[in-house]
């Protein structure tokens, strides 16, 4: 319901909420750490209040990802940014972003794509078996994709703990609807071209999800 979390006790780092710890007990993250000076800051906003961000957790040739609190849902969300490396500037108020010098044209289609991309991933039916795109929004000069977290662990994670081998009577109830996923993505013209025990989690829920996906410029 509308139970407000108060996001001053929310751990930056881990979206736990810590009680306002200055270093957090759960993950260990110091709050007065910040983002680089070429990342959104850490505490930053979006879509009017609705996202509160943390910190950075990956970046690639397409954007950063940053961990985030959904004010609205009362979950931790990722939150990817277009920023693709090379061909995008961050201004000074840490916000904007614009093309890097005679990069406007690369920018401009990647920044159609990953709109695009994030739209198609939103519009999939629950039943998918990847992490859901809740959420996707322009702003700053950029766009913005809000997608889903769910307890477990990557499948790498995974077969080590199980000493690197599954039997397949093990993976087929897992792997089937995964398998259906990927089939059902193809068909919305969505090709990952990166699966890989890395991109692929094991929920806590006995469920795979596949995670990952990238603008074609980026692969």
């Amino acid at each position: 319901g509308n139970f407000m979390v108060n996001t001053d006790r929310l751990c930056l780092g881990c979206m736990n909420d810590n009680g306002g710890e200055k270093v957090c007990p759960i993950c260990g993250y110091d709050s007065s750490e910040d983002n680089n000076t070429a990342q959104l800051a850490v505490g930053t906003w979006l879509n009017a209040n609705r996202y509160l961000l943390g910190r950075a957790i990956d970046e690639n040739g397409e954007g950063v990802t940053y961990i985030g609190w959904d004010n609205d849902a009362n979950a931790v969300v990722n939150i990817k940014e277009y920023f693709p490396e090379g061909i995008a500037v961050r201004s000074d108020d840490r916000l904007t972003v614009t093309p890097a010098e005679d990069r406007a044209l690369a920018f401009n289609r990647g920044l159609e794509a990953f709109t695009e991309l994030s739209k198609t991933l939103e519009r999939l039916p629950e039943s998918t078996s990847i992490l859901r795109v809740v959420d996707s929004f322009e702003a700053n000069g950029t766009a913005y994709s809000v997608v889903s977290t769910v307890s477990g662990t990557t499948l790498k994670a995974f077969l080590i703990k199980n000493g690197g081998v599954l039997k397949w009577e093990q993976v087929k109830p897992l792997f089937m609807p995964l398998i259906a996923t990927v089939a059902e993505l193809n068909e919305a013209g969505i090709v990952h071209r990166g699966i890989s025990p890395d991109n692929i989690i094991v929920g806590r829920d006995g469920r795979l999800r596949l995670t990952g996906f990238c603008i074609k410029d980026v692969r």
